[in-house]
């Protein structure tokens, strides 16, 4: 389970929060993507201290592996200069500004946007005005797999708010299994390591760029990190054992499970969020 509330609407709020409410009352099993998230739903009455004593609710980190083949496509990107790529939501918590200082380190640099932005057309447009910015709008993920073959370095231009605390970017994992390094802002969830650079100032962000580009020429080829092999991650062994443990013994009984009565004193069920 990720977390939707802090990006939803007055509008589609209490939607999601019934949704949730009802996959909740019928998992016999919950896996939150991070702590921060369990203490969430905690605070809003979805969850219990009994359904974490119990070990019903479990947090594992996020994890990715990319589909091992895709259809083959057009050549995506510029071949010969260097290829940095953002994948994800550009409606919220970007940093604009950060991203316009980025293209401004040389025009050989290449910058590939994917992703819905329609409310940010402003920034976005501001942008996508420099010769060396690529706006792809959302795309199928086999599509940004083979995009991301053709890159050389992921980026995460994250604000740390109301939104990004929220958040264990999946992406960054998806940056991996595909070989792309990845150097990101300093927000919740994220932690320098191998393959992840994390910087909390636009200046240490923007000169690790400029050394990844500068590096990429001298190579004469793309600055890879080895690919994890998927036995040696954690979080995937912990999801498998997870599923092998849900299934086994069981027999083919149809049943409710977790009944639970509406509480009628959640505050608001989805109280107005600062974002």
């Amino acid at each position: 389970m990720d977390n939707q509330f802090p990006w939803s609407n007055d509008q589609t709020k209490r939607y999601v929060g019934a949704q949730y409410f009802s996959l909740i009352s019928m998992a016999e099993t919950l896996v939150f993507n991070s702590q921060f998230n369990v203490d969430f739903f905690k605070d809003y009455g979805m969850i219990s201290d009994r359904d974490i004593e119990s070990g019903r609710v479990s947090v594992i980190p996020n994890w990715y592996t990319g589909a091992d083949e895709q259809p083959p496509e057009a050549q995506n990107g510029d071949e010969t200069g260097f290829n940095v790529i953002y994948s994800g939501n550009m409606n919220d918590r970007i940093d604009w500004g950060l991203l316009e200082s980025l293209t401004m380190i040389s025009d050989d640099i290449t910058l590939h946007l994917v992703g819905a932005a329609r409310r940010q057309i402003p920034a976005l447009s501001r942008l996508t005005a420099r010769k060396n910015v690529v706006y792809w709008g959302p795309m199928q993920e086999s599509q940004v797999l083979n995009l991301l073959r053709r890159c050389d370095l992921g980026i995460l231009p994250h604000v740390s708010d109301e939104i990004s605390r929220y958040m264990n970017p999946l992406k960054v994992h998806m940056y991996r299994a595909m070989g792309v390094p990845v150097i990101s802002t300093e927000v919740l969830g994220l932690a320098a390591d191998d393959g992840l650079s994390v910087f909390p100032d636009h200046v240490g962000f923007l000169d690790a760029v400029k050394l990844a580009w500068e590096q990429h020429h001298l190579s004469g080829k793309p600055s890879r990190i080895d690919l994890p092999k998927a036995e040696t991650n954690p979080s995937a062994r912990a999801y498998m054992k997870i599923i092998i443990q849900s299934f086994a013994g069981r027999k083919d009984v149809k049943k409710v499970l977790n009944i639970q009565e509406p509480k009628k004193n959640l505050p608001e069920l989805l109280p107005p969020l600062d974002c």
